[in-house]
């Protein structure tokens, strides 16, 4: 059942833990979700859902229940995954969470809806089904897992379910994998298969009964910078669900920054669906909608030798929400981008470039 105040508290911690980690500018002012509509969210980050968050005091939905929904990958709502898919973690911490379950309670209690993939999956998922899999039907994973056990004075795991401990999950979390990638039977596949309808049709009621989702497009957030492509079944969705209409949303993050990085949120004007043309037409608003920043500017001039002041001015011609104090900042993200690491360089220029579909 719907709880509108617990999606307002839901929202408040996003807000909150956002505006702890990054300098959150918001590009818009009051806006409006209309009842039946997609909004459509570029994926840069994990922190992506949390930071759209923010949109919901900025837009006044706090003040009425707009029905929103999250839509995310099935993974997601498994008991454990804020245990097994973040690097880097401790092994005391991820032990403790290894049994919190924050995706079943989001959808138990409508604020958020998991969808899955017919042809793809992640290992957790073959480890919950058939966790009785031999380990040694996957030679690498068998070899960190029993390492692992080695350095931690454990026994060792002999089975795809003994990594559903604490201490292992991680390593059911790395990549998805195709059909012919993951040692799963025919039952699992066609048990993915429903799954996956299951969750689908679940969206289309949503939408039919007044509802809006919340949705990445790409699916995953983006591994080098780059915007798009967009996952396959976007199309389907919007001749399905017909939506009134797309609302395209921009983030964008800025570590060239003196101090937090800088996070930005844009909402654009509503899109009408184009069922023919989906996927390009969502490519396009969402491409508009990538904010600009100065490191966006920074790193192309420095990357490609160009004159920043002059590449600054040609884009703030554009179209696109931007930092409202870019060519104050281009001074300080310059200095930041001269000891900046160049994977991070190129990541900030080819969001720029793809921003501009030049990438």
């Amino acid at each position: 059942m719907r709880a509108p105040r617990l999606f307002d508290a839901v929202a408040l911690g996003g807000t909150a833990v956002t505006r702890a980690r990054f300098s959150v500018r918001m590009l818009n002012g009051r806006w409006e979700l209309p009842p039946r509509s997609l909004m459509l969210v570029t994926h840069r980050s994990d922190w992506d859902i949390p930071l759209t968050t923010n949109v919901y005091w900025s837009g006044g939905m706090w003040q009425r229940d707009p029905r929103l929904v999250f839509v995310a990958r099935d993974d997601m709502f498994l008991p454990g995954f804020l245990a097994g898919y973040p690097r880097g973690m401790p092994l005391p911490l991820r032990r403790a969470l290894a049994r919190v379950d924050v995706g079943g309670r989001l959808r138990a209690h409508g604020l958020a809806q998991p969808i899955a993939s017919a042809s793809r999956a992640q290992l957790v998922h073959v480890a919950r089904e058939e966790p009785s899999l031999p380990l040694d039907a996957l030679p690498e994973t068998a070899e960190a897992a029993r390492g692992r056990a080695r350095r931690l004075g454990r026994p060792e795991p002999r089975t795809l379910g003994d990594l559903l401990d604490g201490a292992y999950l991680d390593l059911l979390w790395p990549v998805w994998r195709s059909r012919a990638e993951l040692p799963a039977t025919d039952e699992f596949w066609g048990r993915r298969r429903a799954l996956a309808r299951r969750d689908f049709e679940g969206l289309l009621e949503h939408v039919a009964s007044g509802g809006t989702l919340a949705i990445y497009p790409e699916g995953h957030p983006s591994p080098d910078g780059a915007i798009g492509p967009l996952e396959r079944g976007l199309g389907v969705l919007v001749r399905r669900a017909r939506p009134d209409a797309l609302i395209p949303v921009g983030l964008a993050y800025d570590p060239l920054a003196r101090g937090r990085t800088r996070a930005y949120v844009a909402v654009g004007d509503p899109v009408a669906p184009a069922p023919k043309e989906t996927e390009a037409t969502v490519l396009a608003a969402l491409r508009r909608m990538m904010p600009l920043t100065p490191g966006q500017v920074a790193a192309h001039a420095v990357l490609h030798g160009l004159d920043p002041r002059r590449v600054a001015d040609e884009a703030l011609q554009e179209e696109r929400p931007r930092e409202p104090r870019l060519l104050e900042l281009l001074d300080e993200a310059l200095a930041a981008a001269g000891s900046a690491p160049r994977r991070l360089l190129e990541r900030l220029d080819l969001e720029f470039r793809s921003a501009r579909g030049a990438a």
